[in-house]
């Protein structure tokens, strides 16, 4: 079965080709200049793109969104993480949380949707925190993988394997039950 990812992150579909495989799946990428709406909802905003993309290329899309949400800061920054790490960078982020709870959590809506139908979505969350500085620069479009800790992990997903950080990962756990939804017949 063909399936289009709409995304532009080389690391994204790295990833999650990293997951579909199990189900004997693969997506390709497409770099489309694809509307994407502005939603404080993640669902909402990975729904629509899959939709939007299952109905350009006439197939099988999967789309996916995510949010950061810091402990110190309820909803902050919620679905915008993309926008709040281009304008504070790294530093903005570490003044933000200094003397404060480091803890956040990821949270990935990912869609499925086929052409003239509505979206399928699923969910994964990553319980984690905030390190005090980066591990590495993140080179794979991920700039948080470089100061995000996994729960009972002491290394960010920057410096883990890609098997070890699918462990953890809410995208992994995202599309992992995607995966297994496909696999079973999307029953």
């Amino acid at each position: 079965m063909k399936l289009v990812f709409a995304t532009g992150n080389a690391g994204k579909l790295k990833e999650v080709n990293e997951i579909l495989e199990s189900a004997g799946l693969q997506a390709e990428c497409v770099n489309a200049d694809l509307p994407e709406i502005k939603s404080e909802s993640i669902t909402e905003t990975a729904a629509a793109k899959a939709k939007t993309a299952a109905e350009l290329f006439n197939c099988p899309a999967l789309a996916d969104d995510t949010g950061l949400f810091f402990q110190a800061y309820p909803g902050f920054p919620g679905a915008f993480p993309k926008f709040v790490f281009k304008t504070l960078g790294y530093i903005g982020i570490f003044k933000l949380l200094e003397g404060r709870p480091r803890s956040a959590t990821f949270v990935t809506a990912a869609a499925y949707c086929e052409p003239c139908s509505s979206p399928k979505v699923f969910e994964g969350k990553c319980k984690g925190r905030i390190a005090e500085l980066p591990s590495q620069e993140s080179n794979d479009g991920l700039p948080y993988d470089s100061i995000f800790v996994p729960e009972n992990e002491d290394k960010a997903f920057a410096q883990m394997t890609l098997q070890k950080k699918a462990a953890y990962s809410q995208r992994a756990k995202a599309f992992r039950a995607m995966a297994n939804w496909i696999r079973e017949g999307k029953q």
